[in-house]
């Protein structure tokens, strides 16, 4: 942590964060945690904190978690919850950071949640954007990349050596029907048909018990070469898998952000993904050697192109990382800055 001079003094700003610091290495809002300088102190969120606790800052990055619940009774405590909470933020001149990870929650909530959610956007004080063709060009709205998972990934694996398959391709991460599975195990079967080198691996925990059986059955009216496994891996076998393949194919039918395609690129693993403004900015940041994209339905031809173009771009990537200027700790200090922004200089004890 970086050290703080007497003359350089700055009053502490409290962050109510959700979920609170913690250890794994899964989820990249506890490397911002461990990232944020000394005067920055993140909260542990909880609902009686959140609503009568002490806090100067509030910063939510899934909102729509905070208020869903397996249970009738559960769901609507917590929009009563949120709901006070919003008040406390408009009333109170509590202010609220967004980072907006998606143009809208993966998965469809109730109307009232989406009133809830509405009422969140217009009181938040700054909303981050991680990639800069979308950070719209108005007050309250920030460009703050999220930092790359290379230093998590490398001090997992060690000096473990992983040979790398060039005709391997793997989809892993959270399975939902946006994702385009179906689709890529279509474009798979008949590029395997005239290619027997290809494999295609898909890895990862179904959202829904149906849907990952509507997976299951569909992997095995496949072709041969699809490995599935519906769970989520361990961090340090997932990073394995990754680096064992040729490239990470993400089809989604909405690509905005996706942590997959951080996590592989991170690895030193390319990615194919669909076109779209902010893989565009990530192809522009990394290069056509790491990110490779494509218009209309993922095909069999994009698939065998990925291949070639992937194999014949390893020399390019040998020794390079595909993320520049993303380290924890600039992401860091632009975070605490906003932080400090939204606190007055000079103002009583938090409350």
């Amino acid at each position: 942590m970086k050290s703080t001079h007497q003359e350089d003094y700055r009053p502490s700003v409290d962050v109510l964060m959700r979920p609170s610091k913690g250890t794994n290495p899964r989820a990249p809002i506890y490397a911002l945690v461990d990232a944020l300088p000394d005067d920055i102190n993140v909260v542990k969120f909880s609902w009686r904190r959140a609503l009568i606790g002490k806090w100067d800052v509030i910063h939510l990055h899934w909102p729509e978690s905070a208020i869903r619940a397996s249970t009738r009774t559960r769901r609507w405590l917590k929009y009563v919850l949120f709901a006070l909470l919003l008040l406390r933020i408009q009333f109170g001149r509590k202010p609220a950071v967004w980072t907006v990870h998606n143009e809208s929650p993966h998965e469809r909530g109730k109307h009232l949640e989406s009133l809830l959610l509405r009422w969140w956007e217009r009181a938040t004080a700054r909303r981050v954007y991680l990639y800069p063709s979308v950070t719209p060009d108005e007050r309250g709205a920030a460009f703050i990349p999220f930092g790359d998972y290379s230093q998590v990934a490398d001090r997992l694996m060690g000096d473990v050596q992983v040979e790398r398959d060039p005709h391997r391709m793997l989809l892993f991460g959270l399975l939902r029907p946006y994702k385009g599975i179906e689709q890529l195990l279509d474009a798979f079967d008949a590029l395997r048909h005239v290619d027997e080198r290809v494999r295609l691996a898909v890895m990862g925990r179904p959202v829904d018990p149906e849907y990952g059986r509507a997976v299951d059955e569909r992997v095995g009216a496949s072709a041969t070469g699809v490995e599935f496994r519906g769970e989520l891996l361990e961090y340090e076998e997932l990073v394995a898998q990754i680096r064992e393949s040729g490239f990470v194919v993400l089809p989604y039918r909405r690509m905005y952000n996706s942590g997959a395609a951080l996590l592989s690129l991170s690895c030193g693993t390319p990615i194919l993904v669909p076109s779209s403004a902010t893989m565009n900015d990530l192809m522009a940041e990394s290069g056509p050697q790491w990110v490779q994209t494509y218009d209309g339905d993922l095909t069999p031809a994009i698939l065998s192109a990925a291949v070639e173009q992937f194999a014949s771009s390893a020399p390019l990537r040998e020794g390079a990382r595909a993320l520049r200027g993303r380290s924890w700790s600039a992401v860091g200090e632009q975070y605490a800055s906003l932080y400090r922004s939204l606190v007055p200089k000079s103002r009583p004890a938090t409350g």
